[in-house]
C-alpha cells in the first residue's frame, strides 16, 4: 500500500466509524424515547383507537403481515449485501477471478473490449461479443492449446501479474498468443504462453454489476459495507424492541379497560399532568403552565406535630430555648410559596399573608 492509500484508508475508517456512532446515538435515543412513551402511557389514546378500529375492520392481521414483510425485506437486503461483500472479498483474494466449477467469473475493469476500433473493423466483422466496462463475464476452462484459436477472447495473466481480457489476433509459432483489445489501436507487447491463460470467454456477461464488486473490494467499500450491515442489524433490533413495547402496552390496556367491549372512541380524551416533588412543595406541570400547592399533609406523614404544638412561632421559640423538649430532627413548619403572576407571596400556616 502506498502512503496515499494508507491515508485514504484511515480517513475512510474514521468517517464511517463517526457515522456509525452518530447513527447509533440518534436512532438509539429515538427508540428509547418511543419505548419509554409506551411505558408511560403517552400513546394510550392512539393504541386504544387503533385497537378498536382494528377490531372493527380486522386490520390487526394485515398490520402484522406488513411488519413481517418489512422484516423479511430487511433480512433479504442484508443477505444480498453480505453475499456481494463476500463475493467481492473472494474475488479480490483470488486475483479478481472467482472460480465456480469449471467456470470463472471475472470483473471487467477497463473499456478495452467495450467497442470495436474503427481501424480494425474488417477483421472484427462478425465478432460482436464485446462487453461493457464493469461487467462480470463468464469464462470457461481450457484444457489444451488446441482449444484456443484465432479471434477467441481469453483472459490471461500478463508479465506484470495483472489479469487481461483481450482477443487473440494471432497464434504464434512458439505457442504464445498475440492479443489486442477490440477498442485498442495496438496489440499487447506481452505474448502470453498457454500456461498463463485463465480461460476463454463464453459470450455471457452481467452488465454493471462489476462496479459494486470493485467498490466492495476497495478499502472504503469494505469499511462502508461493514457500517451498513451494522446499521441494518441495529435498526432491526431496535425496531423489534419498540414493537415489543407497543404490543406489551396494548395487551395491558386491553386487559385493564376491557377494550373488547368498546365500540367507538369518539369521546376518548387523554390528559397528562406531571408533578414534581421538590423542597416540600408539589410542582404541578400541565399544558396551561406551572402552579404550586402546599404539601402539609405529605410532610406531616413523616414529621408529625409534637404534642402541645399550636403555633409555628411558639414552637420555634421552644426549640431554640430547650432542644430536649422536642425532636431535633423535626423541621420548622414550611413557608408556603405560591406563584402568582410575575411575583410571589408567602403565607404562614393560618393563611395570613405576609409581604
Amino acid at each position: 500500500m502506498s502512503s496515499l492509500d494508507i491515508i485514504a484508508l484511515i480517513v475512510t475508517i474514521l468517517a464511517v466509524a463517526s457515522f456509525s456512532v452518530v447513527f447509533t446515538l440518534l436512532f438509539g435515543t429515538y427508540a428509547k424515547s418511543v419505548i419509554q412513551g409506551y411505558k408511560d402511557g403517552k400513546n394510550d389514546a392512539e393504541l386504544i383507537t387503533e385497537f378498536v378500529k382494528d377490531k372493527q375492520k380486522e386490520k390487526a392481521a394485515k398490520r402484522k403481515r406488513r411488519e413481517v414483510i418489512k422484516r423479511v425485506i430487511s433480512s433479504v437486503l442484508t443477505a444480498f449485501v453480505c453475499v456481494f461483500f463476500i463475493l467481492a472479498l473472494v474475488n479480490k483474494i483470488s486475483g479478481n477471478a472467482t472460480v465456480v466449477g469449471n467456470k470463472t467469473l471475472m470483473v471487467v475493469a477497463s473499456g478495452s473490449m467495450s467497442e470495436k476500433n474503427a481501424k480494425y473493423k474488417d477483421y472484427l466483422s462478425g465478432h460482436d461479443d464485446q462487453f461493457p466496462t464493469y461487467s462480470i463475464i463468464v469464462l470457461e476452462k481450457v484444457d489444451s492449446p488446441e482449444d484456443l484459436k484465432r479471434y477467441d477472447v481469453i483472459a490471461y495473466v500478463n508479465d506484470k501479474g495483472v489479469n487481461i481480457i483481450h482477443r487473440i489476433v494471432n497464434v504464434n509459432s512458439d505457442g504464445t498468443y498475440t492479443t489486442r483489445g477490440d477498442a485498442n489501436a495496438e496489440s499487447d507487447s506481452d505474448h502470453p504462453p498457454f500456461d498463463r491463460v485463465i480461460g476463454k470467454y463464453t459470450g455471457k456477461y452481467l452488465p454493471t454489476i462489476g462496479v459494486f464488486i470493485l467498490f466492495f473490494q476497495s478499502y472504503s467499500g469494505i469499511a462502508t459495507i461493514l457500517a451498513v450491515i451494522y446499521c441494518m442489524i441495529m435498526m432491526d433490533n431496535r425496531a423489534k424492541a419498540m414493537n415489543d413495547a407497543r404490543e406489551e402496552r396494548m395487551t395491558a390496556l386491553s386487559a385493564a379497560l376491557s377494550l373488547d367491549k368498546v365500540e367507538n372512541t369518539d369521546n376518548l380524551t387523554v390528559e397528562f399532568i406531571e408533578k414534581l416533588y421538590l423542597d416540600k412543595f408539589i410542582y404541578t406541570i400541565d399544558p396551561s403552565g406551572m402552579v404550586t400547592e402546599e404539601v402539609r399533609e405529605e410532610i406531616l406523614k413523616d414529621n408529625p406535630e409534637p404534642e402541645g404544638y399550636n403555633d409555628i412561632n411558639d414552637f420555634t421559640k421552644e426549640k431554640n430555648t430547650d432542644d430536649e423538649k422536642t425532636d431535633k430532627n423535626f423541621p420548622a413548619e414550611p413557608v408556603i410559596k405560591e406563584t402568582v403572576g410575575n411575583g410571589s407571596k408567602n403565607s404562614d400556616n393560618k393563611g395570613e399573608t405576609k409581604k
